[in-house]
């Protein structure tokens, strides 16, 4: 997920997110026709081997805008406003394409020994689209217009005491902690497309930030034009200009791609496999983002973990990742963070167990289990995961009444309050999304599991800077959530995305987020 809105308004940030936003879930694993697609790649994988052109315009097709679309930094909800954000903006520090940390205008991002204050320190010389040079004033006014407005990259900061935060010199800040928290620089690039650093003066009407592009002209709903920032201050844009413009649907980008009037489309459908192939290349990024069955824990039947482990056990990985996902997703384990380094690949892979999800239902006396699923179409492969659960679970004798939704009523007044539903996340490390979810206080706690030694083990692993000491404990927390948790994660979605014949330098993301996570500056144009 990139990760929550503010918690008061849950249901509007992860509608939006989740629905639209360019994590690849939209389209997550639909690559009926992948397995025949030539350019395919994994993470870190170029796919055009034509040497860089410089010049010209780079025109992207995109869908899920519309006239809430914004160029403000704070505030992106839907596929477009990222790939703008991108274009326009730098965070502290942002996910590389393995779905990695990795710093952009920080040049030290650094706990105190006791994880009780971070100190950011800016890197030398950067300055914005205007000229003018970024500066720790500029940090400490992002932060605290994110924080003050409860934007959504204030889940972030949660654990920061903006109120005492501190300038040091002009590139560095200090940032104190309520509580010992030492997984700060995780939140940051968790939340990184809702924390791009803009000036003390900032304008969401006529936008200045440190990206690689700089705003010319914007219509929300319809198109928005950005030339290159020549000053960038990393590598610069091949293109001199970027134009992304706004299309309703599938169709209508892969006809716009196939007459030569965009050069990118994203987030497609298997559908749309076979024309876009014969239109240029085909894109699939091999992403970390989920849709979970999740089970209320405080909630009979699932309050019983008898019976979640059962539920568990009728579910056939395999078959569902074939019957869905044409095999192209990545096999779950019911344990979130799939790309995190710290990751627990030793706890052995749960299959399909018809005889012993029996057996435990029995032993709760729920042999004759009657359950509702709430679903909706809140990303591809959601729906269609609940028909094959509900295939599933009649192999041990649970009846699966699929409760079918809105989108809008799915995180409505109800969302949270689900006894068993499918939700939609996008890839996020694991002690980020334990602290959005499962742990005390947690914005999302849509499962309501608690456990006293998880939430011992989660406050020692956020209060330890020991990186050995920290994995440690987080692979403790892992074990339980396979044991005891209250989410069942098949699989980990793929997304496709596609390009023109003339294009160079696509590459993919474990994160999910189109091109290389709209990193527009590194493609050509033949």
């Amino acid at each position: 997920m990139i990760e929550p809105h503010n918690p008061n308004n849950a249901g509007l940030s992860r509608r939006t997110l989740f629905r639209y936003a360019g994590t690849g879930l939209a389209a997550a694993a639909v690559a009926s026709a992948l397995g025949a697609c030539d350019s395919s790649a994994g993470a870190g994988t170029t796919t055009s081997t034509s040497s860089p052109v410089k010049g010209g315009t780079l025109r992207a097709g995109l869908t899920g805008g519309g006239a809430a679309d914004t160029l403000d930094a704070a505030l992106p909800l839907n596929n477009i406003d990222f790939a703008r954000g991108g274009a326009l903006y730098n965070p502290l520090i942002g996910m590389d394409n393995d779905a990695h940390g990795v710093k952009a205008l920080a040049d030290l991002i650094e706990p105190s020994k006791d994880a009780m204050s971070w100190t950011i320190r800016l890197k030398d010389g950067l300055t914005f689209h205007n000229g003018k040079p970024v500066t720790a004033d500029d940090v400490l006014f992002t932060l605290n217009r994110v924080v003050s407005n409860h934007y959504g990259g204030s889940s972030a900061l949660t654990q920061i005491d903006m109120k005492n935060a501190q300038k040091v010199d002009k590139l560095t800040v200090k940032l104190p902690c309520f509580t010992p928290f030492s997984i700060l620089d995780q939140a940051l690039y968790a939340n990184a497309y809702y924390l791009g650093i803009v000036p003390t003066d900032y304008d969401p009407n006529n936008p200045v930030g440190t990206g690689p592009f700089k705003f010319e002209s914007f219509t929300p709903g319809q198109q928005s034009v950005f030339t290159a920032n020549r000053d960038y201050w990393d590598k610069a844009a091949y293109v001199d200009s970027l134009v992304i413009s706004n299309y309703t649907d599938e169709t209508a980008q892969l006809n716009a791609l196939q007459a030569q009037q965009v050069d990118l489309v994203n987030q497609l459908s298997a559908a749309s496999v076979g024309v876009a192939r014969a239109a240029g290349q085909v894109l699939v990024s091999k992403g970390g983002g989920s849709t979970p069955i999740v089970m209320r824990c405080d909630k009979p039947p699932f309050n019983d973990v008898r019976v979640r482990q059962a539920l568990r056990l009728v579910v056939n990985r395999a078959q569902l990742n074939s019957v869905i996902f044409e095999g192209n997703a990545t096999v779950g384990n019911d344990v979130f963070g799939l790309w995190d380094p710290d990751y627990d690949t030793s706890i052995p892979q749960r299959e399909q167990d018809i005889d012993q999800a029996k057996s435990l239902l029995r032993q709760a006396g729920q042999s004759d289990l009657k359950i509702t699923l709430v679903v909706g179409d809140i990303s591809y492969g959601a729906v269609q995961t609940a028909q094959v659960f509900a295939d599933q679970a009649k192999l041990a004798g649970v009846t699966v009444e699929i409760q079918k939704v809105t989108v809008t009523d799915f995180f409505g007044s109800n969302f949270l309050s689900w006894d068993m539903s499918i939700d939609a996340w996008y890839y996020t490390p694991y002690l980020a999304m334990a602290s959005y979810t499962t742990t005390p206080g947690a914005p999302y706690p849509e499962t309501h599991f608690s456990d006293e030694k998880y939430n011992s083990l989660y406050q020692q692993a956020i209060g330890t800077t020991d990186e050995s000491a920290r994995r440690e404990l987080s692979h403790q927390m892992q074990l339980i959530d396979h044991n005891q948790g209250g989410y069942i994660i098949p699989q980990f979605a793929a997304s496709i995305d596609a390009a023109g014949k003339s294009v160079g330098g696509l590459t993919a993301s474990k994160t999910g987020l189109s091109f290389g996570n709209f990193d527009f500056k590194s493609l050509w144009v033949a």
